[in-house]
């Protein structure tokens, strides 16, 4: 569903501009990409930016290498989660490397924009539990709203409905 809509975008931005991807005359008399509740086109690690998709068959190799890369920031934040939860480090290590495998993640493959968010959502816990315990660094702050960024960012329908329950930020009592 999304490869002739990035198509399009790529082809767009690489014609008229970076906001260029933002709008497609073609779809319903004009779909503005401002408020699409599916995704938002110049998410960065779509690389819708860099307009440089000439086929459509460009666009789905670009997808495909975009979920591989989602699916490795997921297993990378598993792995960092499974360690700040006190494992061993190789069991962190099998988790960050299986997490990616397992069923209901691979399902996603065939939604980027959804694999996409879900692959932040490991990172967010990450620095929630980070700042809960005490380390109270600003890169675990900083960490925190970047990921919860990247999350809403990339898919921004579902998330702005179910992220605000997640991305609660506990503050222990004075």
């Amino acid at each position: 569903i999304l490869t002739p809509l990035f198509f399009d975008a790529s082809r767009d931005i690489g014609r008229y501009g970076l906001f260029a991807g933002m709008y497609n005359p073609g779809i319903l008399g004009g779909l503005a990409h401002w408020n699409s509740p599916n995704f938002h086109v110049v998410y960065p690690l779509y690389f819708n930016w860099l307009g440089s998709d000439a086929t459509v068959f460009d666009t789905y190799a670009r997808l495909k290498a975009v979920a591989i890369l989602h699916l490795a920031i997921y297993g990378a934040g598993c792995l960092l989660l499974a360690r700040l939860l006190g494992t061993r480090a190789w069991i962190a290590v099998a988790t960050g490397i299986a997490m990616p495998f397992l069923p209901a993640v691979q399902s996603l493959l065939t939604w980027t924009a959804i694999l996409a968010s879900f692959a932040w959502l490991p990172w967010v816990f990450y620095f929630q539990g980070r700042i809960h315990t005490g380390e109270r660094a600003p890169a675990a702050a900083m960490g925190l709203a970047a990921s919860a960024l990247m999350l809403l960012y990339a898919q921004p329908a579902q998330n702005l409905v179910v992220a605000p329950r997640f991305i609660h930020v506990h503050t222990p009592a004075a």
